[in-house]
């Protein structure tokens, strides 16, 4: 369930997707009337208008101290952690997602290049929840996380947490798929990347097209067997953007040996960077491009 007909976004009668329409806070103001301004995720139920900026929610749930689908809201920082230590248990509970803040939605244009309407489109929210910590005290303590969501046939299958400090938790017990999966079912060509900045890199740079495989280069390969046949068994051209260390280039082998070299297009960044994400940062958008069309044949 959803808010968006109480905060006067007209989604005109779609349920699930991805959309614009016309923002309720700017549009009286605008000159010209036809213009969509606002992007909404009907299955994230986040909003960003790239007209006026407002941002939210329209979840019926809501974060501790702020109202339900307020644009602009303000979310408490990331309190932070030196802990390297994975997950041993999960807290009570699944975690709320909500908008990002206005804290990391800049964190990620301006460190990362990735545009708040990609953020919003790719279906990246805000959660607090409860990340282990180590040191003389271990345990668990909230810290305010990106979350990454898994969707596969427009469900909710995943979501992976990510606080200011590098530290990741999936949800326990939740199926492992690549991220974006749904975005390739039917394309000709496809990007396999190994991580979700990376992923959003090729999105801002219009390549939607574009999955992350789960867990980075320590994936084991049993979601390709699963997805072969639906999703790749079609596939004209498949680009591997994968990092250029040694696990990465172990990760390129085996993509390649298990889709077919002849249609694998090897990507690369120079020596200066090692995956998408920094070329985007370093380089810009062009510079991207550039790498995946010059990937050999």
């Amino acid at each position: 369930m959803d808010r968006f007909k109480e905060l006067g976004i007209d989604t005109h009668g779609r349920t699930s997707g991805k959309m614009k329409t016309k923002c309720p806070w700017c549009h009286a103001q605008r000159t010209d009337k036809r213009d969509k301004s606002l992007s909404v995720n009907l299955d994230t139920k986040l909003y960003l208008c790239h007209y006026c900026g407002a941002h939210g929610s329209a979840a019926i749930y809501a974060g501790k101290g702020r109202k339900l689908g307020d644009p602009l809201v303000k979310f408490p920082t990331a309190t932070g952690s030196n802990s390297s230590c994975p997950p041993t248990e999960k807290p009570h509970g699944d975690p709320e997602q909500g908008a990002l803040t206005q804290k990391q939605i800049e964190w990620c244009r301006d460190v990362r290049h990735i545009p708040p309407e990609v953020l919003v489109e790719a279906g990246v929210a805000f959660a607090s929840i409860s990340m282990p910590i180590s040191g003389k005290e271990k345990g668990w303590e909230k810290r305010d996380c990106l979350c990454f969501n898994f969707f596969e046939n427009g469900e909710l299958v995943n979501t992976k947490f990510r606080d200011s400090q590098k530290h990741f938790k999936l949800l326990q017990g939740a199926r492992t798929i690549p991220y974006n999966i749904d975005a390739i079912r039917d394309t000709p060509e496809c990007i396999l990347v190994e991580g979700e900045f990376d992923a959003l890199s090729y999105m801002a740079v219009g390549r939607t097209d574009v999955i992350s495989v789960p867990n980075g280069a320590n994936s084991q390969l049993d979601w390709l067997d699963e997805l072969s046949e639906s999703h790749f068994e079609q596939k004209q051209v498949i680009y591997l953007s994968v990092d250029t260390d040694r696990k990465g280039r172990e990760l390129c082998r085996e993509l390649s040996r298990r889709l077919g070299v002849d249609r694998c297009r090897i990507v690369t960044y120079g020596e200066a960077y090692k995956d998408a994400n920094e070329l985007l940062v370093a380089e810009g958008p062009d510079a991207l491009l550039k790498a995946l069309e010059d990937a050999p044949s």
